[in-house]
C-alpha cells in the first residue's frame, strides 16, 4: 500500500463524510423548518449522523498514519465508536420523543417528504459508489473488514431512504398514521443498530444478528475478530 493510494482513499472518504454530513443537516432542516415535517425523515437523519461520524473516523485513520499502528488505530475507532453510540442513542431518544409529541397526528399532504428523502437517497448513491472506488490495495490490511462493513451499510442507507419514501407517498395520499408506524419501525432499527455497537465494543466480537438487506454473513468480520482486529463499522 503506497501513500499515494492511501491519500486516495482517505479523500474518497473524506468526500463521501462530507457528502452524509450535508444530507442529515439538510433532513433536520427540512424538518424543523416545516418543509418536511416527518417523523420518519427525523429519525434517518441520524443513521445518516452516525455514518458519516465511522467515514470521518476512516478519514483520521488514512491521512495521518505513516504505517499500521494498531494500538492508535484501536484508540481513534473507540473514541468515535462512544460518540457513535451517544449520537445513535440521541436519535432514538429524540425520535420517540417526536413519536409521543405527534402521536395521532397527521402530517399535510405534501410531494415535500419525498423529495427530501429522494435527495438523500441519492447523496447515499453517491456516497456508496465513492466507496466502492476504494480497492483493498489502497487500505492497511487492519481496515479492510471496516470499508466491506462502510460500503454495506451505506447501501442499507440508501433502503432505508426508500422507506421514507413510500412514508411521504403515503402521507402525500392521505394515508393514516402511516408516518407514525414508518417512523416508529426506522427508530426500532436505530435501537437494533446501537444495541449491536455496545455489543460489539464490550465482547470484541462481530454482532451476530445484524439486519443485511443483502443477504452478507459476518464470516469476514468473525474471521477478522479472531485474527485480533475488532470489527468497528457501525
Amino acid at each position: 500500500m503506497s501513500t499515494t493510494s492511501r491519500r486516495g482513499a482517505a479523500r474518497l472518504y473524506l468526500i463521501g463524510a462530507i457528502v452524509t454530513f450535508a444530507i442529515a443537516g439538510f433532513q433536520l432542516w427540512s424538518y424543523y423548518s416545516g418543509i418536511a415535517e416527518s417523523v420518519s425523515l427525523f429519525a434517518d437523519t441520524f443513521h445518516a449522523g452516525s455514518d458519516g461520524v465511522t467515514l470521518l473516523c476512516t478519514v483520521l485513520l488514512l491521512a495521518f498514519r505513516a504505517r499500521t499502528n494498531f494500538r492508535l488505530e484501536e484508540g481513534v475507532h473507540r473514541s468515535f465508536t462512544y460518540f457513535n453510540i451517544a449520537l445513535l442513542g440521541a436519535g432514538v431518544l429524540l425520535a420517540s420523543w417526536q413519536l409521543y409529541v405527534h402521536r395521532g397526528d397527521t402530517v399535510s399532504p405534501s410531494w415535500a417528504v419525498v423529495v427530501v428523502a429522494l435527495l438523500g437517497g441519492l447523496g447515499d448513491f453517491i456516497v456508496w459508489r465513492l466507496l466502492l472506488k476504494v480497492k483493498h490495495s489502497d487500505l492497511p490490511r487492519s481496515l479492510w473488514s471496516n470499508h466491506s462493513a462502510n460500503v454495506l451499510h451505506i447501501a442499507q442507507d440508501m433502503w432505508q431512504s426508500v422507506v421514507v419514501v413510500l412514508a411521504g407517498i403515503g402521507i402525500r395520499f392521505g394515508v393514516p398514521y402511516i408516518d407514525t408506524i414508518f417512523g416508529s419501525a426506522i427508530t426500532l432499527m436505530i435501537f437494533w443498530e446501537g444495541l449491536g455497537l455496545v455489543y460489539e465494543e464490550w465482547t470484541g466480537k462481530h454482532f451476530p444478528y445484524h439486519f443485511h438487506l443483502f443477504g452478507a454473513s459476518g464470516h469476514h468480520h468473525e474471521k477478522h475478530a479472531r485474527e485480533g482486529h475488532k470489527h468497528h463499522h457501525h
